[in-house]
């Protein structure tokens, strides 16, 4: 087991990450709701065969302790046991803290970079299944989704930019589609922030879609961090 299993961030420090504005003062009444919904979070491990299925599956909360002291203005955190040797036994799981999770502003795009973050040596995620990212991203359950054309709209472009906006790595989304342009596969190139060129590594040439927020619609021609392109199955 780790030796080190409690953890601090200074309350400041975290209203910065929760608001992006370093100059906001912390309010327990914004603060607290948001730990409660991320103590929340579920976490799940894939191990993927060949094919894109699941051959393995592992679930855990995060955080499993929280407080928050005034009098020093610090919020100390623990992990849960199971999610610490999870992460120390494999190095190539990304050091997930505090603040990271508060920066990530929907648990989508925290999923999705959990998922892409793994792959970030191989530079690239295996092809999944639309049902098998949807149930990453904690969908499976959402009929509503089930249209690729609004799971991308409302949720992988989101994502996307949320992950390239805000987290250390930058990622590109690739589909493949069959005769009659049904999506049935998707992955993820992944670089680290300010290697945007190894995309070209690692995917296939195709029309490029961005995968902006509906916010940076405008923006998009601007945004190659934030691509989408589609192949032909």
């Amino acid at each position: 087991m780790p030796q080190r299993t409690r953890h601090q961030v200074s309350l400041n420090a975290l209203a910065w990450a929760m608001t992006g504005d370093s100059r906001a003062s912390p309010n327990l009444r914004t603060i607290i709701p948001d730990i409660e919904a991320m103590m929340q979070i579920l976490v799940e491990w894939d191990v993927l065969g060949e094919d894109g299925g699941v051959e393995e599956w592992e679930g855990m909360t995060i955080v499993s302790w929280v407080r928050i002291n005034r009098a020093d203005d610090i919020v100390y955190y623990s992990f849960t046991p199971e999610f610490q040797v999870r992460v120390q036994n494999n190095v190539r799981v990304a050091e997930i803290a505090l603040k990271r999770q508060l920066a990530f502003r929907s648990i989508h795009a925290l999923a999705l970079y959990e998922h892409t973050r793994y792959y970030l040596e191989d530079k690239a995620t295996p092809w999944i299944s639309v049902s098998s990212l949807m149930a990453i991203m904690g969908l499976n359950k959402n009929k509503y989704y089930q249209d690729f054309r609004r799971l991308s709209e409302k949720i992988i472009r989101p994502a996307v930019s949320s992950i390239n906006d805000t987290s250390d790595i930058e990622i590109v989304a690739e589909v493949q589609r069959r005769d009659k342009g049904e999506v049935v596969a998707i992955r993820f190139s992944v670089v680290q922030k300010g290697s945007i060129g190894d995309h070209a590594n690692a995917m296939t040439d195709g029309e490029r879609l961005m995968s902006s927020g509906p916010a940076d619609a405008a923006n998009e021609g601007e945004r190659p961090a934030a691509a989408m392109t589609q192949r032909q199955q």
